[in-house]
């Protein structure tokens, strides 16, 4: 499965229009919120693999 504008799967297929720019908007708001830009890490498109997820989530566990 694919996470970007178009979510992806066997069962369905649904328009996900915006949430590409959601997840920069979050982002945006997480450094408002003081949190540092390096910490920040943003996965979409093709980036957002199933292995990217999760070696992403093992960084924040070890830091």
């Amino acid at each position: 499965m694919r996470i970007d504008n178009h979510l992806l799967s066997s069962e369905c297929n649904f328009g996900l229009s915006g949430c590409v720019n959601d997840v920069r908007d979050f982002a945006t708001t997480l450094i408002l919120c003081r949190f540092r830009p390096d910490m920040i890490r943003i996965l979409i498109n093709e980036r957002a693999t199933k292995a990217k997820i999760l070696e992403n989530l093992d960084s924040i566990v070890r830091n």
